[in-house]
């Protein structure tokens, strides 16, 4: 009988041969769980895929040389590590010294990239958010002409207003040059001019297939374009930059039709209902006070105040009268006064004297009402009543 191994003993054989099946390290590829930092420095977690999972560790020397601010939870990643056990437990596990993001990892840290550095420049931001118009006339849709998403936009739009005009700019909505298309499309329906309102979007899929509207350039054509811009990417749960930038953000694309186009029918039918509504009020209100008023008409209140008008409109009648009465006593007092004045006026006229035979005599057209201003020899005119004569002083006394 050969002699028993001790645990420990065991353990370590065991420990030696994993380790000598890869003695410079292997390259592995999974799914982080239970991203564990210890305090001490140390970063504990486990690399699963769909039917195993391994414990792997970084030590604090190691994390410190490498960049794991991008790591998260759930992230496909691809790492270098030292194949060993941990004895006490007689688990096998990995000694991390290179992590690197991949595939849906490596989406979520460009993702998370680009969404900060837009947050950064402000192409998010509510202020550059363009108001939907609220009755478009014409949409235009940038998507797929073989998808699922523009049957959707075109029956529910037409559905809800059927009088909407949509125009469809044909894109390539998946894979490596549909970032590009669907940029250039932007660009060209909002230099196209009279259309209302954009949506730019396509059907549900997988990450990869919706990766093209996380890409710069078309956050860049949906920030620039002078139109409004609806964004309507797969699911409901499916978010991408190009809903961050967007003036509005849909769920879906028939949600987008929706947002779009007011339901004309609906909105005729409700509208309807409030006139009617606003209508019987009215007509209440204006048979309540009808009521109101023809018994104020009626009321003593009411009588006696049309009373009172009445009497102040007789009151002001004879005002009327007497103040024309005194008015044409003046007139006759001042007439008659104005007609004595007038004789006084007419007796005192120079004219009227000179009428009961007085005469006026002028030397160089000055009246001379003294001899002793007349000289021998003067000449001299006289004004009678009627005529003048001409003469010359003989003699002053």
């Amino acid at each position: 009988m050969e002699q028993p191994l001790t645990v420990s003993e065991l353990a370590e054989l065991i420990k030696f041969n994993i380790e000598g099946l890869f003695p410079t390290g292997l390259w592995v590829t999974g799914e982080i769980r239970e991203w564990k930092p210890h305090s001490s420095g140390h970063i504990y977690f486990t690399l699963i895929d769909r039917k195993s999972q391994i414990a792997c560790i970084i030590w604090r020397s190691t994390a410190a040389t490498l960049d794991l601010s991008e790591i998260e939870e759930g992230m496909q990643v691809e790492l270098f590590a030292r194949l060993t056990t941990y004895q006490r437990q007689s688990q096998y596990q990995l000694i991390v010294s290179r992590l690197l993001p991949k595939g849906v990892g490596e989406r979520a840290i460009l993702f998370k990239r680009l969404k900060e550095k837009l947050e950064k420049e402000g192409l998010f931001n509510p202020e550059f958010k363009k108001p939907i118009p609220t009755f478009p006339e014409v949409i235009g849709v940038i998507t797929s002409p073989t998808g699922a998403a523009i049957r959707d936009i075109i029956n529910v739009a037409t559905r809800r207003a059927p009088h909407i005009t949509i125009i469809l700019r044909p894109t390539i909505v998946q894979g490596k040059e549909a970032a590009r298309d669907i940029a250039e499309g932007i660009k060209e329906m909002d230099e196209h001019g009279g259309i209302d309102l954009l949506i730019v979007g396509r059907g549900g899929g997988s990450e990869e297939d919706l990766w093209c509207f996380n890409e710069e350039i078309v956050a860049r054509a949906i920030f620039s374009c002078r139109t409004p811009v609806i964004s309507a990417v797969g699911h409901e749960t499916d978010f991408s930059i190009s809903d961050f930038v967007a003036d509005v953000r849909a769920p879906t694309p028939s949600a987008a039709a929706e947002i779009a186009v007011p339901d004309v029918p609906e909105l005729m039918k409700k509208q309807t209902q409030r006139l009617n509504s606003v209508g019987t009020s009215l007509l209440a209100e204006v048979s309540a006070n009808r009521e109101k008023l023809q018994a104020a008409i009626s009321s003593y209140g009411f009588r006696s105040v049309k009373d009172r008008v009445m009497i102040e409109y007789q009151t002001l009648d004879n005002l009327m009268e007497t103040a024309t009465r005194e008015i044409n006593n003046t007139i006759k007092s001042r007439s008659s006064a104005l007609k004595n004045l007038e004789s006084k006026l007419s007796s005192l006229s120079p004219i009227n004297i000179m009428k009961r035979g007085y005469s006026v005599v002028y030397k160089q057209k000055k009246v001379i009402s003294d001899s002793l201003l007349l000289t021998k020899g003067d000449t001299i005119s006289i004004r009678f009543y009627r005529g003048k004569a001409e003469g010359e002083i003989k003699e002053v006394e």
